[in-house]
């Protein structure tokens, strides 16, 4: 499977193992039919969450690699005028990027725990070495609608590859 496509997949399980933005469609770039809410006829359906992540580049040790992701927040600013929705979507993926933070470092968790398994399941000579916070993006608009991120670096290593 594709490295980031896994990542984003993982992510996915991660944000609905918490469980805070079950109304909202969450899409992973790689695969926007992963979430039963898509509908091939509009490709994004709002609000939503957007997991990009990026290919994987060699770490220092050029055994090591890492995927860059952004967990992005999108809304119609015809209905959220007042940007509270934004505002709560900003929050559940800030929240979930903590839980999966802390839980990773303590290894226990229901949100590492879906992240790991998706992980797992998708890609099993992916093995974790860390996760680190990545670069937010501030407020933008995006072809019309608000857009807020916050990102993530996921640390790896492979099988059959180091």
């Amino acid at each position: 499977m594709n490295i980031p496509q896994a990542i984003e997949q993982a992510l996915y399980a991660a944000i609905r193992a918490r469980q805070m933005i079950a109304d909202t469609h969450v899409r992973c770039w790689h695969n926007p039919a992963h979430d039963q809410a898509w509908n091939a006829d509009r490709d994004r359906h709002l609000p939503c969450v957007e997991i990009r992540c990026s290919p994987p580049r060699a770490e220092e040790s050029a055994k090591t690699f890492a995927c860059a992701v952004q967990i992005i927040a999108v809304t119609d600013p015809g209905s959220d005028r007042d940007r509270a929705g934004i505002t709560r979507l900003e929050t559940a993926a800030q929240d979930a990027i903590d839980a999966l933070y802390t839980e990773f470092y303590a290894g226990a968790g229901s949100t590492y725990a879906a992240f790991r398994a998706a992980i797992q399941a998708a890609e099993p000579t992916l093995h974790l070495g860390g996760l680190s916070y990545g670069e937010p993006l501030a407020p933008y608009s995006d072809e019309g609608n608000q857009a807020v991120g916050v990102g993530l670096v996921v640390h790896f290593s492979r099988t059959g590859l180091n």
